[in-house]
């Protein structure tokens, strides 16, 4: 069986959302209307007004179409995403370029850490609220202490999250979490 997700790497942890909107905005700064996209593409207008809807979400060559169609490239309306890793064995946290480890390991600790990268990385400011995208989860649910009951708190603290962002990062993270496989335990 073929791997779908690899038809869906320019999108891949991107909110449908989200995607539609970078869609939406390309084609209205390049002046393209849905019925242009329709005839470039030689897609039925329904498909096309899915995707600018959020209904659906459109392959990797759909991706390459529509940007060609609107006179973009790729990479501008879906920029390469940094590698982000935790190597809990030498207790490293590595955001695009930059890594850094960890002397603190409290939530409080790593959260500080690892924002700072983010933010780092991203061009953002030191007190900027930072959205939490599919790969930062997944670290995150590895290198925190989920059993924290301020764990929402800390993530609206340090994050400048609002308690509804908090909320929701604290049941993503804890989601990844729980679907990652488990480990059998070392034999005595």
């Amino acid at each position: 069986m073929r791997n779908m997700s690899a038809r869906y790497r320019y999108t891949r942890g991107i909110p449908t959302p989200r995607i539609a909107e970078i869609l939406r905005n390309a084609a209205e700064h390049a002046s393209v209307s849905e019925a242009d996209l329709t005839r470039t593409l030689g897609l039925r207008r329904r498909v096309v007004r899915r995707w600018l809807r959020g209904d659906e979400i459109p392959c990797d060559q759909e991706i390459e179409q529509f940007a060609s169609a609107c006179g973009a490239l790729v990479i501008d309306l879906f920029p390469i995403r940094d590698v982000v890793e935790y190597d809990p064995s030498l207790l490293v946290l590595r955001v695009g370029d930059h890594a850094v480890g960890i002397s603190d390991l409290s939530n409080d600790g790593v959260l500080r850490t690892y924002l700072s990268l983010v933010r780092k990385q991203r061009g953002l400011a030191e007190d900027a609220s930072v959205t939490l995208r599919i790969e930062d989860v997944e670290v995150l649910s590895v290198a925190l202490d989920l059993d924290d009951e301020e764990l929402e708190a800390r993530l609206q603290l340090l994050g400048h999250m609002t308690a509804v962002e908090a909320h929701d990062a604290r049941a993503r993270i804890l989601r990844a979490f729980l679907s990652q496989p488990s480990k059998p335990d070392p034999a005595p």
